[in-house]
């Protein structure tokens, strides 16, 4: 198949870094995966003209809140990192599409010797990715199948200096990989004591039938999410000392401060509105020396 051929193949099928764009409001999607992420974000949503869908009506979606919330911990926690725990080293897997802003601009905030490494499998994303974020000195980025432990490692260690502690952030991934425990721990094996993972990941234990429901419709376009339990995301974190509040759901982890506010202007978001429960966990732990 020559290139033109495959690259239209592949913009006919719906795409999971594409979908995620749609689901947290992002412009990186053809016209397929718009029609998935719509049919999630109208779950649990009254009937309505399509002028006002999705931005006033997605925006109360709880799988969208989930998302959306799980970014913001993410960004918190690189903050706390890098400016209270002396972490310069930072790799995202499964990065996804650039959104602003990005794990090294809010790191490099903090701590101007901060690097950051973005991975992903999808060979368009890493590509628009070398294209918006890498610069060859603070942020790089690697087309790597995150499940390949090795490979990953390879990619981490072309950049990073394995003999100090890293931060890794898997968000928004977990739930994308049927065997993510596994994958969790072959990392935590190859990590240097001290080193932090940055975990958030959905979860049906709260508004199930609109977890499952979306499940399902993104299951149907050949996109598989696994949600997991409390107890089931709480064994992946068993060689990980656990920063209080501990696991908890994202917006529970350390609220506070302007760069929420700061940087949902930035990615367009609405100012989150108070909120009992989303369907997500989110810790950040170090690992046990």
């Amino acid at each position: 198949m020559s290139g033109t051929n495959q690259s239209t193949s592949l913009a006919a099928r719906p795409n999971p870094a594409r979908v995620h764009s749609v689901l947290v409001g992002g412009k990186d999607a053809h016209q397929v995966d718009i029609e998935v992420g719509r049919a999630v974000l109208e779950i649990g949503a009254p009937t309505v003209g399509s002028s006002a869908f999705p931005d006033e009506i997605g925006d109360l979606n709880q799988f969208r809140n989930a998302v959306r919330e799980s970014r913001m911990f993410v960004l918190r926690a690189i903050k706390h990192l890098t400016e209270y725990e002396g972490v310069t080293q930072v790799v995202e897997l499964g990065c996804g599409y650039p959104s602003m802003p990005n794990i090294h601009d809010v790191a490099l905030e903090q701590n101007l010797a901060a690097r950051a490494l973005y991975i992903d499998s999808d060979p368009v994303v890493a590509a628009h990715g070398r294209a918006v974020l890498a610069d060859g000195q603070k942020s790089f980025v690697a087309e790597v199948d995150v499940v390949d432990t090795d490979a990953v490692i390879d990619a981490v260690a072309a950049v990073m200096d394995m003999s100090a502690p890293i931060a890794v952030c898997l968000s928004g991934l977990g739930e994308t990989l049927a065997d993510a425990p596994a994958v969790i721990a072959r990392l935590t094996d190859r990590m240097q004591p001290g080193s932090w993972l940055v975990l958030s990941h959905l979860t049906a234990d709260v508004f199930d039938w609109e977890v499952d429901w979306a499940v399902e419709i993104l299951g149907s376009a050949g996109i598989h999410y696994y949600p997991r339990s409390y107890e089931e995301i709480a064994a992946m974190l068993g060689s990980y000392r656990l920063l209080a509040p501990g696991l908890v759901a994202p917006h529970r982890w350390r609220p506070g401060g302007d760069l929420d506010q700061r940087s949902r202007q930035r990615l367009g978001w609405p100012v989150r509105w108070p909120v009992r429960e989303v369907c997500g966990y989110a810790a950040v732990g170090q690992l046990h020396s």
